[in-house]
């Protein structure tokens, strides 16, 4: 059973164990008949000893540690210096000819084709919970009511758009309940990634206001902090640091 003790509960089983030494040192003297008796405790004692030396050092560098991370999560300076590479970095793209397939990871359209794929049950509930939403049936309604008065308005009076509005969805949720269905809809989000990542950066960003920019930066900006403040990333990279 593993137990997690702090600085000074391991610094209290210490100096126990130099006690304990020092108590067996003493009943040495004048105890000749148990004298390697004596010393073969005081040995295990020592080992014990080194143990719980290792362990201090350990929880040290681990106060250390997340000491370190702690200054990095309100250190605003370094918050400021993230942000301000990320959008000279952003601007940097925009100001290319670069495509997204030559921006982002290698293989990342594959990726995010995967997840959709094992995510197409999410994604059809998504679709139908937003068909079902009352904002787009409203919207529906409107629509389908303008149409039919427009057509002929005596045909409005023998037809309901409520009802025309349900239908067409019901229609849809049943569409996307159909597995084959739903793999066409798979496939066709999977071109149209294709046909994406092969867009120039620039040609998307230019349509994006610089509120929506700065949020993207944002965004950016705190997923690095997170990385950073991570307390295995932050370990591994200070140990890389004392590498070189």
């Amino acid at each position: 059973m593993y137990v997690d003790l702090d600085y000074n509960e391991i610094q209290s089983i210490e100096n126990l164990i130099n006690n304990r030494i020092n108590e067996l040192r003493i009943g040495i003297d004048g105890d000749a008949e148990n004298e390697d008796e004596f010393k073969e405790i005081i040995r295990s004692y020592k080992d014990l000893l080194k143990k719980v030396e290792n362990l201090k050092k350990k929880q040290r560098e681990s106060n250390n540690l997340q000491k370190d991370i702690n200054e990095i999560q309100y250190n605003e300076k370094l918050k400021i210096k993230i942000n301000e590479l990320v959008w000279e970095k952003l601007n940097g793209i925009e100001n290319s000819n670069k495509t997204f397939a030559e921006v982002l990871p290698q293989g990342f359209e594959n990726i995010l084709k995967v997840y959709i794929y094992n995510n197409r049950d999410k994604i059809s509930k998504a679709i139908k919970r937003l068909m079902e939403s009352d904002k787009v049936k409203n919207k529906l309604k409107e629509e389908i009511t303008k149409f039919i008065s427009g057509a002929n308005p005596m045909i409005g009076k023998f037809i309901n758009g409520e009802n025309v509005c349900n239908k067409i969805i019901t229609r849809f949720s049943n569409y996307f309940d159909n597995d084959e269905n739903m793999m066409a809809v798979i496939m066709n989000i999977d071109n149209a990634i294709d046909n994406f990542k092969n867009k120039r950066v620039t040609d998307f960003l230019m349509y994006v206001p610089y509120e929506g920019k700065k949020s993207l930066c944002d965004f950016m900006s705190n997923i690095i902090l997170d990385f950073i403040k991570n307390k295995e990333i932050y370990e591994v990279m200070c140990t890389r640091n004392k590498n070189y």
